[in-house]
């Protein structure tokens, strides 16, 4: 056996260096891709509101049509909504609903975080 055959067989495999960074640059990427999976849920979430109040001001909409005015709250209209909507949001808080008037009303979601600020969604956006 040569000498460089005998070198290589005692120095096979990764050192501890090599072997320390590959698992931070997979602890990188797992921390990346939780960052991107929780943005994407909270951009769904916020797709899927924005998609209840639409139909929630659809019905809205026919009831003022159908009676002249807005009804005086939500639990007026949960029997025309369709199964799939609801006048909780997805993050479990009720959508907020007011009227302006017998024809006018506003709603909109208070987001994530359940208070009324910046981060709020509209049923116009």
């Amino acid at each position: 056996m040569s000498q460089g055959q005998e070198l290589r067989r005692f120095h096979a495999g990764f050192t501890l260096i090599e072997l320390l960074t590959v698992m931070a640059i997979i602890g990188l990427l797992v921390g990346a891709s939780v960052g991107v999976a929780k943005y994407t849920r909270q951009k769904a979430l916020i797709g899927r509101a924005k998609a209840d109040m639409g139909q929630i001001s659809h019905v809205i909409t026919e009831h003022l049509v159908e009676n002249g005015v807005v009804p005086g709250d939500l639990t007026v209209i949960e029997k025309d909504l369709p199964e799939n909507v609801d006048t909780i949001d997805p993050w479990e808080n009720p959508y907020v609903y007011a009227t302006n008037g017998p024809r006018t009303f506003v709603l909109y979601c208070k987001g994530p975080n359940a208070s009324i600020n910046a981060d709020d969604i509209s049923a116009l956006e």
